[in-house]
């Protein structure tokens, strides 16, 4: 038997029956699914990506890279001002894009039970995926409630009719609404997922100043007059449509994690970090984190 506190190496290198995860005086062993297939599954998410996640109190579930090089360096920030180390016990993992959350959905839940979870998560996804991610939960096996389906329903045919550009009385800050009412349900249900409205470029930057939009737009090499070009140069979907030459590399994002200012940190990026936040600590005490000055 081998024992560590932080060490994703011994977990690599184990397979995924013999992953035993210890909370609260608890022993958590995985739930065998009687699946040969599943159990390799499980063995392989283990030792590629999630060697580090199974050391989590609050693991936060994002799309690729690019989102995960931003909320870890906002992860790193408050790790700086928290004299707790609650930024110690969150974890955030890339899953591989907007149709990979199943497999991770059934790990986790292969350990403890509903109510009673090791490891506690959120799913963030952008809000194109609003119906990837209601498949994810029921592919594993999780009920999604019937207001929060038909809020993610509605999210979807927004963001559709916003593509088609079909229906002039739909705009972005409908799309915006309907994801926060989706957000909304999904906290009150205690259903760990979360809508980016729009898509991570929108939650970086909706509450950035024009002035530092343009220093940071001359960072990267690019010139713009107002924030939804910088949005569109990122590869934002704020109109429906994604721009052809968008800058996507992942170091951009980091970079703005890193830069952006305290008071130009948007809403929607402080209450995923609330809810992040929310599986290791109460919701004051949360409440109190996200309030500081990262």
């Amino acid at each position: 038997m081998l024992l560590s506190t932080h060490s994703p190496i011994v977990v690599g290198e184990s397979k995924w029956p013999e992953v035993v995860i210890v909370r609260n005086q608890t022993f958590c062993e995985p739930q065998n699914s009687g699946s040969p297939t599943r159990e390799q599954i499980n063995s392989w998410y283990l030792s590629r990506f999630g060697g580090e996640g199974v050391f989590a109190r609050s693991l936060l579930l994002v799309e690729g890279p690019g989102d995960w090089e931003f909320f870890e360096a906002i992860r790193r920030r408050i790790e700086r001002v928290d004299e707790d180390g609650v930024a110690n016990q969150l974890v955030v993992l890339s899953v591989g894009g907007k149709c990979s959350f199943a497999p991770w959905l059934r790990l986790l839940r292969s350990y403890g039970q509903a109510g009673n979870r090791p490891i506690n998560w959120l799913c963030l996804v952008d809000s194109d995926g609003a119906l990837n991610i209601r498949k994810a939960y029921r592919d594993a096996d999780f009920s999604v409630p019937q207001d929060l389906s038909r809020a993610l329903e509605d999210v979807d045919s927004i963001y559709k009719d916003l593509k088609r550009g079909e229906r002039a009385n739909i705009s972005s800050d409908d799309w915006v609404t309907a994801s926060e009412q989706a957000n909304s349900i999904a906290d009150v249900k205690g259903m760990s997922l979360h809508l980016a409205p729009i898509d991570l470029e929108y939650v970086m930057l909706s509450e950035i100043t024009l002035e530092n939009a343009k220093l940071f737009a001359q960072q990267i090499g690019c010139q713009i007059d107002n924030v939804e070009q910088l949005l569109k140069k990122l590869g934002s979907k704020v109109d429906g449509r994604a721009s052809s030459d968008s800058v996507k590399d992942v170091w951009v994002r980091g970079l703005l994690g890193e830069q952006i200012k305290n008071d130009q940190i948007s809403e929607h990026t402080k209450e995923i970090v609330r809810r992040w936040l929310s599986g290791v600590v109460s919701a004051d005490r949360a409440a109190d984190i996200v309030s500081l000055d990262w």
